[in-house]
């Protein structure tokens, strides 16, 4: 599964949660599921799962914890560095999660 994989989670140490379903125009109209991963490990301990991922197997370049609510304003320097896959996960989950 794409989430054990991309993020070093067992099946039982998460929780997905639909947010919206699209149709990727410019990658030949291929459907795109997002969500919201719930998981009830620490922050540390996702940070040593995901720092645990070998270079050549990672989605990602970097990461950082930052809040998803009203509290913090994500600013334009952290959307920039999101491909627009991850900057409209970032608007649904925020808007899911204060709803």
């Amino acid at each position: 599964m794409e989430i054990e994989e991309e993020l070093n989670l067992k099946r039982e140490e998460f929780a997905i949660v639909p947010l919206a379903w699209a149709i990727e125009l410019f990658r030949g109209e291929r459907p795109q599921l997002f969500s919201l991963i719930r998981t009830n490990l620490n922050r540390r301990s996702i940070q040593i799962r995901l720092e645990s991922i070998p270079q050549n197997r990672r989605e990602f370049e970097s990461f950082e914890f930052v809040p998803l609510d009203d509290s913090y304003v994500l600013d334009f320097s952290h959307l920039k560095a999101f491909n627009y896959e991850a900057r409209m996960n970032v608007m649904l989950m925020r808007k899911y999660l204060t709803v």
